[in-house]
This record gives structure tokens, sequence and C-alpha cells, in this order.
């Protein structure tokens, strides 16, 4: 018989041996195989208690990873119940959980994200801060009461003195907020910020080498017209302020 004939004889009887030996053995199919489903929070925050819960699975074994582990040996996940639950670590970072699933057909994985707020694994880049606003130096105070406040005896709340100028400055809605009024029984705005900021009245002696030159600036200020408007005040009442700093 040719050759070619034999091998076409020779095809048909291996397909048929090679299906046999198929069906001689048992058949594993999608049906079979485990199906791993995991329950719990995706996200949190640092304190939370983060379960994530198998229960669910069609399976018979179970195990659990996590990636990143925390560094030094702290513990990320912890199996409970049989490997049926783990407790994710509330630290502040992002995880994912692997579960793998299994039975005597085979090992199916199911993955789980857990996101806990409050830095993240790396920390959060530093922002810049804005610069701080140049103030004009207009009426030419800054530089005096730098000058002035040198006498002072104690500036341990120069800083505080500083912030009430300029909080005066920005919630002024009038002069009389801001300049001293002649009845002494009536309070201003800058009048009730200053004497807190440096601790009461009592205290108001130990800034007279500030006080005194400085009242006596503004009024020259005043006295010669270069100061007017709600907008002058502010103005000047802000270099004071930056003069403090």
């Amino acid at each position: 018989m040719p050759s070619g004939v034999r091998f076409s004889l020779a095809e048909p009887m291996r397909r048929i041996v090679l299906l046999i030996l198929l069906l001689s053995f048992p058949q594993v199919t999608w049906a079979d195989l485990p199906i791993p489903v995991i329950t719990g929070p995706s996200g949190g925050v640092p304190g939370d208690l983060l379960v994530l819960d198998a229960s669910e699975s069609q399976a018979e074994h179970f195990s659990w990873a996590v990636v990143p582990e925390l560094p030094d040996g702290r513990l990320t996940i912890l199996v409970l119940d049989g490997g049926r639950k783990c407790v994710v670590a509330s630290v502040p970072g992002t995880y994912t959980v692997i579960l793998a699933a299994g039975t005597a057909d085979g090992v199916v994985l199911k993955k789980h994200t857990v996101t806990v707020s409050g830095g993240g694994n790396t920390p959060d880049p530093i922002k810049p801060q804005p610069p701080e606003p140049v103030i004009e130096d207009r009426f030419g105070l800054a530089p005096k009461v730098r000058d002035w406040v040198q006498a002072v005896s104690d500036r341990s709340r120069q800083q505080q003195l500083s912030q009430a100028f300029r909080t005066a400055a920005d919630r002024a809605n009038t002069i009389g907020d801001l300049k001293k009024l002649e009845s002494e029984s009536r309070s201003n705005l800058s009048g009730d910020l200053v004497r807190e900021a440096i601790g009461g009245a009592a205290n108001a002696s130990n800034w007279a080498p500030l006080f005194e030159p400085l009242g006596t600036e503004i009024s020259r200020l005043d006295r010669d017209g270069k100061i007017r408007t709600l907008g002058d005040y502010q103005q000047a009442w802000r270099e004071i302020a930056e003069g403090l700093r």
C-alpha cells in the first residue's frame, strides 16, 4: 500500500485514541470550580474595624494575602473564623487584599481593595504656602514701630498685638472703629482688641514706649490731612501690624 494511504488511515486512528484517553479521566468544568466572594468595606479611617468576610463563597479552603504589608513586622491582616474572615489594619494607605478560595477541583483568586484615608503609605507632598502679602508703607509707620517697640521691656505678646491691629483693620466699618474717640467712656474696635492682645489695661504701661510715640504720630498724620478716609486708617493700622511682626 502506498505510503500516502497508510498516513491517511493512521490519522483518524490517532484521533480516536486521543478521544478515548480524554474520556477515561473525570473532566473539570467552570461550574465545579470554587466561587470566591468578599463582602466588607472598601474604605475607612484610622481606628475603624475593617472586617472582610468570605462566608458567602462556594469553597472549602481559604487563604488570605495583602499587598503591601506594613513595615517593621506590624500585622497588616488578621485571619479569623477558620479563614472565612480577616481584619485589615486601619493604617492610612491603600491595600490590595487577595482571597484564594479552593476546592478539590482547583483554586480561584479574588481581589478586594481597601483604602484607609489619612495620609497614604507615603506622606503627602508639602504644598507651598502662599507668600505673605506685601504691605505698602505709605505713611512710613512700619519702620518707626520697629524702633519704638525695642524700648518695651516685655515683648512676649508682640505677635498678639500685631494681629490685633491687623484684625481691627480688616473688620473696621467706620473710622470710629479705629480712631480713638473723644469720650474715654466709649470703646472702639481697636482699643478692645489691643487691650485683649496685651493682656488687659493693667499691662498698658509696659507698652507706653510704643503707644505714646505712635499716638503722637497718628495725630500728626491726621492733623496734616494725610489720613482722612476709612481706607487711610486701615492702611495705617496694617503698617503698624507689619512693624510689630
